[in-house]
């Protein structure tokens, strides 16, 4: 879901950069939060799949970790693509989310392997077993 999410929504984000069409500008922009509307969700789920041990228990700090990101990013992302903006013009500040968007893809293909491993791992008998 994740990497779909991407695809779609740095394809509409794109869309809407290059597009001069008032309306496909605006759909570009519509079909990019559908698109990116669950990634957080997901995130935080593949975050906390990663910090679990094979008792279920675990995961706080990467969870922690994925939303200390997640913040940074809300505080510190619009006043960026200002910036680029300032320097440049819009449809490049905005181009360049849109390559942003695209790179979330090659890690969460990555990040899948951690809920594919959780199973097996959780099946595994103990290293070494207590004594009766």
């Amino acid at each position: 879901m994740l990497i779909g999410g991407a695809a779609i929504g740095g394809l509409g984000l794109a869309t809407a950069v290059m597009v001069p069409s008032p309306a496909l500008t605006f759909a570009g922009f519509a079909v990019a939060g559908v698109a990116l509307a669950y990634a957080s969700p997901v995130v935080m789920e593949l975050s906390g799949a990663a910090g679990r041990r094979a008792d279920g228990s675990g995961g706080e700090r990467e969870v922690a970790f994925a939303t200390t990101l997640a913040y940074s990013g809300f505080l510190l992302g619009p006043p960026m693509v200002g910036g680029i903006d300032e320097l440049t013009s819009l449809p490049v500040a905005l181009g360049a989310v849109a390559v942003l968007v695209l790179l979330i893809a090659p890690p969460a293909t990555g990040a899948g392997t951690f809920r594919r491993r959780e199973p097996a791992s959780a099946q595994e008998p103990a290293a070494n077993p207590a004594p009766p």
